[in-house]
């Protein structure tokens, strides 16, 4: 099933695509590490999302899973705009689309709005970090 985002018209032919990433780096043991992703500060809509790590995280005892989300400032609230992705689940150096949640609400960052990756464990310990670990979101400027 194709989850990507497509605005009605007249976004779709005339709006501006950028692509905009950040390096997932180091995971937290049995917390949430947030990787604030760098968006320009215009209204946008997140099309698609992917992940691609060299090495990919391992957990024997627990997950590792990313989600996107936005940060609404208007309603001080963080709204996910994808499902949640396992990271353990990913093959080395392939790029895996998130797969995204339908819906304007999830999906349009207003100018203010900021953009992330919360990726959560649950064990007392990772066993493998992800090693060269990339998201790189898709976005439609709308103004």
């Amino acid at each position: 099933m194709d989850t990507t985002f497509r605005p009605r018209e007249p976004f779709r032919t005339k709006a501006e695509i950028v692509t905009v990433s950040a390096s997932i780096g180091t995971l937290t043991v049995n917390a949430t590490t947030t990787i604030h992703i760098p968006t320009p500060g215009r209204r946008c809509a997140i099309l698609s999302a992917s992940i691609c790590q060299q090495t990919k995280a391992a957990d024997a005892d627990g997950t590792v899973l990313a989600t996107l989300k936005r940060r609404d400032i208007s309603a001080s609230a963080d709204v996910a705009a994808s499902s949640a992705y396992d990271m353990e689940a990913a093959t080395n150096r392939q790029v895996d689309r998130v797969t995204m949640l339908g819906g304007t609400a999830n999906r349009i960052k207003a100018k203010e709005d900021s953009l992330f990756l919360d990726v959560v464990n649950n064990s007392a310990a990772i066993d493998t970090q992800p090693v060269n670990a990339f998201v790189v979101v898709e976005l439609a400027l709308l103004e």
